[in-house]
């Protein structure tokens, strides 16, 4: 958000290091072109360890590289269909193979848009 094209790839990848090393229990700072503040620790301590599930957002080709050469989950949109989740999966199974990680695949998550009221009527 709020930069150009140009450097989304290398924010993804600095930030997901700098969140994959706060949630790790590390201190974690940063002095690069991108973003700038000092060590600090994320409080409360995540329940599981060595850091909770990360899910990237995103079903770029770019992004899924980024998420397979990681070894992290995809969190897949709430507007798609099953057949183009089922793609998406294909294509990040494909980054991963190339990646060459070894082991089971990462579960992936997918998002869903609810809505409360107190009758059904209300909700929809």
């Amino acid at each position: 958000f709020g930069r150009p094209l140009e450097q989304f790839a290398a924010a993804m990848d600095e930030g997901i290091a700098l969140i994959h090393a706060g949630l790790s229990g590390q201190y974690v700072g940063a002095d690069s072109a991108l973003y700038k503040f000092p060590p600090v620790r994320i409080y409360p301590r995540p329940f599981t360890t060595p850091h909770p599930p990360i899910f990237v957002a995103g079903q770029t080709d770019a992004t899924m590289k980024l998420a397979a050469e990681r070894g992290l989950a995809l969190l897949l949109s709430w507007h798609q269909t099953h057949a183009e989740r089922e793609s998406v999966v294909m294509r990040y199974d494909a980054a991963l193979a190339a990646a060459g990680h070894r082991g089971p695949r990462p579960g992936h998550v997918g998002s869903a848009c609810v809505h409360i009221a107190d009758t059904r009527e209300q909700a929809v």
